[in-house]
C-alpha cells in the first residue's frame, strides 16, 4: 500500500491538493491524513492489519481495487 500512496501523491495529486491528503511522517514516508477512508476490493483497509505498519505494509494482488474516499467536507 505505501508504493501506491506514494505513487499516487507524487504523479496523480496535483501539488496544490497533496497536503490535503497526504503528507511525510517523522520516517520521510508519505502517509493518508486523517479523515481519508481507504477501501481494497470494498473493505476497509482497517481490517488489513492490527497495526497502522500492517495496512501500509499490505501488499496488492493483481486486480485488487482501491478508493480513497474523503470524509471531509465543507459547510
Amino acid at each position: 500500500m505505501i508504493g501506491l500512496i506514494t505513487q499516487f501523491a507524487n504523479e496523480l495529486l496535483e501539488p496544490a491538493g497533496r497536503p490535503h491528503f497526504v503528507f511525510e511522517d517523522d520516517a520521510g514516508r508519505v502517509v493518508l491524513r486523517p479523515g481519508i477512508l481507504v477501501m481494497v476490493n470494498d473493505t476497509d483497509w482497517e481490517f488489513l492489519g492490527d497495526t497502522t505498519e500492517d495496512k501500509y505494509a499490505h501488499v496488492l494482488q493483481d486486480n485488487d481495487t482501491v478508493q480513497f474516499i474523503t470524509t471531509l467536507h465543507g459547510g
